[in-house]
């Protein structure tokens, strides 16, 4: 039997994941008036996204090696800090050297706080339910999408972007308490900083993280240019752009919670053999059904579910495989994601100029449908290392 139970804890960590989830989908949509307030172009103020996805993507797998030693609420505690000095630091910035220092130690910060918490979140609920727990830290960032990026934009309309980065810093900082509360966890057996990389070696843990790369590719290929791979949905819904996300939002909440408990009943290796494959056939939907505004909300919706459906089960892999490397593990998925985010803007645009706009999500299948085969051919120890996933039923 599925079970969504999970300890209020988790969901405490949630909330966290949500706070700096809003962080991070928030500033793309602060721009504008960013630019015009530090007088500057929207593409000078856009270095901000830039720097902040690089920060985060080199510090992550930093952070999780160094401070594995250190246990996962301390950990949890100094990535709340520096996430809220990082943007208390942005809304008070008065020239963008200032702005882009901001955007690093709160980057620096997520890239703290958020592998960490999922690691604590699998040590609290236990192995019969890492899965759910991964679930519902991810679901944090999800719902940050739908939820805490509007709920920003319009804070920043009624007041200014500073006060919209000034909000989250309080959030940030009413999160300590609760926080510094969490219950105590089993600590991981102690491992100095030469003895955490090895575990990269492992043929299994580097293929986990390399279908991670090309996975995200083919995720985010339709989504950065949601505009372009959903046009005539964009120009046929009441709201345009902002239904075509709430749509893919809502779905991806759903899809991040659903994944969590099929991830503890069944192998997390063949759900993403079987989520990324589906993805691959919704994308060339997309395209095939591209003048019927039916079967294209249908492959929004389908999109929206499975795009973050894929996470959770790669993240079970990696700690199935190693638990007592966890944190370090999450954090290098984590990178992986990113890079996996930055190489789909460069070669969705691309794919946009030599295909159109109207046929380049086949780029997306293509990356998707390489992630489910790879994903398809067994590694070694693969299967012996998560033997929990195959239990009932």
């Amino acid at each position: 039997m599925v079970t969504w139970s999970i300890p209020r804890s988790v969901l405490l960590l949630s909330f966290g994941t949500f706070i700096v989830g809003t962080d991070a989908h928030s500033v793309a949509g602060l721009l504008p008036e960013m630019a015009s307030s530090l007088q500057t172009s929207v593409a000078g103020a856009g270095q901000s996204v830039t720097v902040f996805a690089i920060a985060y993507a080199v510090l992550a797998p930093i952070w999780g090696v160094v401070m594995a030693r250190h246990g996962q609420r301390r950990t949890l505690v100094s990535g709340l800090v520096l996430f809220v000095l990082g943007n208390a630091l942005t809304a008070v910035a008065g020239s963008m050297p200032v702005l882009l220092a901001g955007r690093v130690v709160a980057a620096a910060g997520a890239a703290m706080f958020t592998p960490a918490a999922g690691a604590m979140a699998v040590r609290l609920a236990g192995p019969e339910r890492r899965g759910t727990a991964l679930a519902w830290v991810t679901t944090g960032v999800a719902g940050a999408l739908v939820l805490g990026a509007p709920v920003g934009a319009a804070i920043a309309s009624a007041a200014s972007w500073r006060v919209t980065l000034a909000v989250i810093a309080v959030l940030g900082l009413a999160m300590l308490p609760g926080v510094l509360l969490l219950p105590p966890v089993p600590p991981a057996p102690a491992q100095r900083f030469a003895d955490q990389l090895p575990v990269l070696r492992s043929p299994q843990i580097l293929t986990t993280l390399g279908i991670s790369v090309i996975a995200f590719v083919g995720v985010f290929i339709p989504y950065t240019y949601l505009s372009q791979s959903y046009a005539p949905l964009v120009a046929a819904l009441p709201g345009g752009i902002s239904t075509v996300l709430l749509l893919f939002g809502l779905t991806s909440v759903i899809g991040v919670l659903a994944s969590g408990p099929l991830t503890d009943r069944v192998s997390s290796r063949w759900m993403v053999v079987v989520v990324t494959a589906a993805l691959a056939v919704v994308d060339a939907v997309a395209v095939l059904g591209r003048e019927s505004p039916l079967v294209l909300v249908a492959a929004l919706l389908a999109a929206g579910y499975l795009s973050w459906s894929i996470l959770t089960p790669q993240q079970h892999q990696l700690v199935a495989a190693e638990p007592d490397h966890a944190a370090v593990l999450i954090s290098f998925n984590a990178a992986a994601g990113y890079v996996g985010i930055s190489l789909a803007g460069v070669l969705g645009g691309t794919a946009i100029t030599v295909l159109g706009s109207a046929r380049f999500t086949l780029v997306a299948s293509a990356f998707l449908l390489v992630a489910a085969c790879w994903r398809a051919v067994p590694v070694p120890r693969a299967d012996r290392a998560e033997p929990e996933v195959v239990r009932r039923g």
